[in-house]
């Protein structure tokens, strides 16, 4: 689904049971202040551990791992929120398709 800014502003409790985002867009603060947006609703509905991730300082095959050792509940039972900032193509791939591989009940994501 492709919701515009202003929509998603307005209307942010719709995509509150949401577990996987895709903001872009050449307006970065744009970007950053929907991101932001996600991470305070879900932290008000329950603990969030937020992960942040640069794909450039990821290592290739590394992302596997971390979705596996993320999916699974935290000794603190809150969920996980990993946030993927874009650099690399190679690992944008990477990316995409090791996300269809995953359990997303404890665990959300947002990719920027």
């Amino acid at each position: 689904m492709i919701v515009k800014f202003e929509n998603f502003e307005k209307n942010l409790i719709d995509f509150k049971t949401s577990k996987l985002f895709l903001f872009h867009g050449s307006n970065f603060g744009k970007v950053d202040d929907c991101a932001r947006h996600t991470i305070d609703l879900n932290k008000e509905e329950h603990e969030l551990e937020v992960i942040n991730f640069y794909l450039d300082e990821i290592k290739k095959g590394q992302l596997s791992q971390i979705f596996h050792e993320k999916s699974a509940p935290n000794i603190f039972c809150s969920n996980t929120l990993l946030c993927f900032n874009l650099s690399n193509e190679k690992l944008s791939k990477e990316l995409v398709s090791n996300i269809s591989n995953i359990n997303l009940d404890n665990i959300l994501i947002i990719i920027k």
